[in-house]
């Protein structure tokens, strides 16, 4: 009974395998490349910072305003952590 069980288990495996059409390897790679530059413009899109940093201004409109008192703060963060 066992190994009946086996063979049944192996030919389902193996006509679930033969049905399935799989993409090639450059289809593959290009959809996880689409995948990669999705996530890529997702970072720049939620932290405008990064993106300026690297030369890409379009996301200079959601930077942080710094006003006065901000630059107060990180003065005061700069002056006693760092010196």
């Amino acid at each position: 009974m066992r190994h009946y069980l086996n063979l049944v288990f192996l030919f389902v495996l193996a006509i679930s395998v033969s049905a399935q059409n799989p993409k090639s390897a450059a289809d593959r790679v290009a959809a996880q490349n689409a995948l990669f530059e999705e996530q890529y413009e997702t970072g720049l899109r939620n932290f405008p910072e990064r993106a300026t940093s690297y030369g890409d201004y379009r996301y200079n409109d959601k930077l942080p305003a710094l006003d006065d008192e901000y630059r107060l703060v990180v003065n005061d963060i700069v002056l006693t952590d760092f010196l």
